[in-house]
């Protein structure tokens, strides 16, 4: 939806359509249980239920032969383009493949930690699969790769790297995990916001009740069908969501937002008859979610802070002078929507600093750039602060990149560099840039 920029409903209508052509049911059987044995027969002997031919047709119909999937659209603009990632999991050996059209080269920072081993690992598939992609981006094998369900598709072959299979088919189903690694790999912090959308979940039937002891254990206690319970736990979605929250501090869950509709019962990946149920139960869902939260952060990431030059130190404090800027690529129109849904908006520190609100002067007329110059002070450069926008009294979320202090801008931004900056810029003086009201 984002890298093609089509709409919902364009993207729900190719889905449909392409979900009934590679889930086509074959009516060679009269009765159900010879239709199963087919299956479980064609699965065993082709290692899949559907084959890969009409998979890699419907991903060639929806994405486009030339179109460039996994290059940067963004480059020969003189911008970033839109980051993108798939994970697979690769055949031989279960690791998990992040398949993306950034960072494609370099080394990961990081300490000799167990993430940064995780980031190294990670960061050593991307590079193989890049490299054995090739054709500028221009091919189907991530999206086919990523989609290779085991048992249903069968594993996609990527020269220098190998078979791999869907990513999610690990524990990894719900990769909220290997985003904030990448996160921490490119940025090197955590994300301005998390939005993780589930397909669907059923309810837990609650503690089970304990029974009088058997003397033999039922056939659903033993091996096989504690296996096949482990096996779908560690698929769980929702539950490798909540167990991610718990590993986050209680100050920055805020951040983290998860739509995911409940069910009475699980529907098989391959029962495109049940795609109507799925949308009569989804529409009241949506109907009366709350996205408001989620709107509003999304609001408030989009602006940064930018420190124009080394905190001047007075007597008690230490006075600070940036600009907030936007990294939105129409400015204009998100200030406007921004007013429209609160005429009050502006921007605070959290010890209550007013920053002034959020209007159209401080948008340049030449290129449409925001840029909102601001001062505040803090008792020292190592105090961790932050700048919010608030929406109303009791509503507001941190614009990107806080809680930082202002010796993290001084680093990322190069202000100590005694040699000076790459961009040439004088230490100690504001500079003028482009769009700067």
């Amino acid at each position: 939806m984002f890298l093609l920029r089509r709409s919902l409903q364009d993207c729900a209508a190719t889905f449909k359509k392409l979900a009934r052509q590679v889930f086509a049911r074959r009516d060679w059987f009269g009765g159900p249980f010879f239709a199963k044995l087919f299956e479980v027969l064609s699965t065993l002997l082709t290692d899949s239920l559907y084959g890969a031919r009409e998979m890699e047709a419907c991903v060639k119909t929806a994405y486009g032969a030339g179109k460039l999937m996994f290059g940067n659209p963004g480059s020969s603009l003189g911008v970033s383009g839109l980051k993108i990632a798939v994970t697979a999991m690769a055949v031989s050996d279960s690791r998990l493949c992040i398949l993306s059209n950034y960072n494609g080269i370099g080394p990961r920072r990081g300490k000799r930690s167990k993430l940064a081993c995780c980031l190294r690992r990670a960061n050593d598939r991307r590079l193989q699969a890049l490299q054995a992609l090739g054709n500028g981006g221009r091919s189907p094998h991530p999206a086919r790769a990523t989609s290779a369900a085991p048992s249903y598709f069968p594993a996609k072959f990527i020269r220098g790297l190998g078979f791999v299979q869907d990513g999610g088919a690990g524990k990894h189903n719900n990769p909220i995990d290997p985003a904030e690694w990448e996160s921490k790999a490119i940025w090197n912090t955590g994300p301005d916001l998390a939005l993780s959308i589930g397909t669907g979940y059923t309810q837990d039937p609650g503690s089970p009740t304990i029974a009088a002891p058997r003397p033999r254990l039922r056939f659903r206690d033993r091996f096989f069908p504690r296996l096949f319970r482990l096996f779908g736990a560690v698929l769980d979605a929702q539950s490798n969501w909540e167990d991610h929250l718990n590993r986050v501090r209680a100050d920055q869950r805020h951040k983290y937002f998860r739509m995911n509709i409940s069910l009475r019962e699980e529907f098989s990946l391959d029962d495109v008859d049940k795609i109507p149920e799925m949308e009569r139960l989804a529409k009241p869902f949506l109907q009366n979610y709350d996205f408001s939260s989620i709107v509003d952060a999304l609001f408030a990431a989009a602006f940064f802070f930018e420190l124009h030059e080394r905190p001047v130190a007075q007597k008690h404090s230490c006075v600070c002078l940036g600009s907030i800027r936007c990294r939105s690529p129409d400015s204009t129109a998100l200030v406007a929507r921004i007013l429209e849904e609160y005429p009050a908006a502006s921007f605070t520190t959290d010890d209550g600093t007013h920053l002034g609100p959020i209007n159209h002067y401080s948008i340049c007329s030449h290129c449409g750039g925001y840029s909102k110059p601001i001062s505040f002070a803090v008792y020292h450069p190592d105090q961790t602060m932050s700048i919010s926008l608030r929406f109303s009294r009791s509503n507001k979320h941190t614009i990107s990149g806080f809680p930082h202090s202002m010796s993290h801008f001084i680093r990322e931004q190069l202000l100590d560099a005694e040699f000076g900056r790459p961009d040439h810029d004088v230490l100690g003086t504001q500079t003028l840039r482009k769009g700067d009201a």
